[in-house]
């Protein structure tokens, strides 16, 4: 059998609107096909499709289960690239300082306590860019969660101690919900912007 080459895979699109219907009649619209390979584009953002990849632009959307993630350290869910203010590592979680990059979450205060991202790679250095889930799952072998069990902001704020299953209820502490322990070692990352805190 004969190996195709890198070139022989990347498809040459041939692209061609999709058609809407406005009463009796068809109208072009802005979403393309590629009558070769079956991509989809918007604008200029081409969309891959496969059986468990959705690839807008270079961002992936994967779709799958728990039992997939098989890797130690890995991501599947939304990434973007953010700036970090300190040495960071895989699952720490932070919220965007003023400064536009990612601080360490720390439950003591509302002030740092609005996390919104979880680094996606082994590690980030102080002021490098790197990988950062917004929305998705996480295996890290390190974790002991119970199953099922809410997963918050710690009081601690530093690498490795960004996340608790104990809800902080010291004064002036925040409960910000960051996800669910789908197993021991999963967490499913959906952090929530309502929080309470304490008095």
């Amino acid at each position: 059998m004969r190996n195709e080459t890198k070139n022989e895979l990347e498809c040459q699109h041939q692209w061609i609107p999709l058609l809407g219907r406005v009463g009796k009649k068809n109208i072009p619209t802005s979403l393309f096909t590629c009558l070769k390979c079956g991509d989809l584009k918007v604008g200029t953002r081409t969309i891959k499709i496969s059986r468990y990849r959705l690839d807008m632009g270079n961002k992936p959307i994967r779709i799958g289960t728990v039992a997939g993630i098989t890797a130690d350290h890995t991501v599947s869910g939304l990434t973007f690239t953010f700036t970090a203010t300190a040495n960071s590592a895989f699952g720490d979680v932070g919220y965007i300082a003023s400064t536009g990059k990612v601080s360490f979450i720390d439950a003591d205060a509302i002030a740092t306590c609005s996390g919104i991202v979880l680094c996606a790679d082994a590690t980030i250095n102080l002021d490098a860019s790197g990988n950062w889930l917004v929305h998705g799952m996480a295996r890290d072998d390190t974790w002991n969660w119970t199953v099922g069990g809410l997963i918050y902001a710690s009081t601690t704020g530093t690498t490795g101690n960004t996340l608790t299953q104990t809800a902080p209820s010291g004064t002036d502490d925040v409960i910000q919900v960051i996800g669910v322990a789908l197993s021991a070692d999963v967490l499913y990352f959906n952090p929530q912007l309502v929080q309470v805190e304490h008095t």
